[in-house]
């Protein structure tokens, strides 16, 4: 079984990479235009922010190598995430970023943008208990749980500044996920 774990990986990677090329080519592209676009730090957060998430799902993505059992739905449920990830990746930066003041890009945006992210933390909620058969983690999916919430919040919200605020403490519940979950599940 363990090559059926490969296989995935291979293909959770490619994804995840295909994501982190679009984040990588919308830096790039902000180098090269630098004089010619209006930069926001919330838009660089929320870019950082969807970095992360796709490293920490490819990372945590190596805790299914033990899984013996596979199932199509459990493979598509499990690509849910990489691919809405993706989504977000493309997303973040504009076709081109010439003349574009990014702050007003990305509120253009994050309706969409954080609906996805409250569906990407659904997903990783609901896989693993329902797809292997593994209990909940009470902590865990309270955290995702809240994270949900959170981010249906951020997708209703019009305001500047309860964006300015909620990517932020968006990267320090990340943070606070990353720490707890994945630095001591690795080892």
């Amino acid at each position: 079984m363990e090559a059926i774990f490969e296989y995935l990986m291979v293909l959770t990677s490619i994804i995840i990479g295909l994501g982190i090329a679009n984040i990588l080519m919308g830096f790039g592209e902000m180098l090269r235009s630098r004089h010619e676009v209006r930069e926001s730090i919330t838009h660089l957060a929320v870019v950082a922010v969807v970095l992360v998430l796709m490293l920490q799902h490819w990372w945590d993505s190596w805790n299914l190598h033990e899984v013996t059992y596979w199932t199509f739905p459990g493979l598509m449920l499990h690509l849910a995430g990489p691919v809405i990830l993706f989504l977000a990746s493309y997303l973040v930066f504009p076709r081109s970023v010439r003349d574009q003041d990014m702050l007003q890009y990305y509120l253009s945006q994050a309706t969409l943008l954080w609906s996805l992210g409250a569906l990407y933390l659904l997903t990783t909620l609901v896989y693993r208990p329902w797809i292997h058969g593994e209990p909940f983690d009470g902590l865990r999916a309270g955290v995702r749980l809240g994270g949900t919430i959170f981010c249906l919040s951020l997708a209703l919200s019009k305001s500047p500044r309860v964006h300015a605020v909620g990517v932020w403490i968006a990267a320090a519940l990340l943070a606070a996920f990353i720490g707890l979950f994945t630095l001591s599940a690795q080892g």
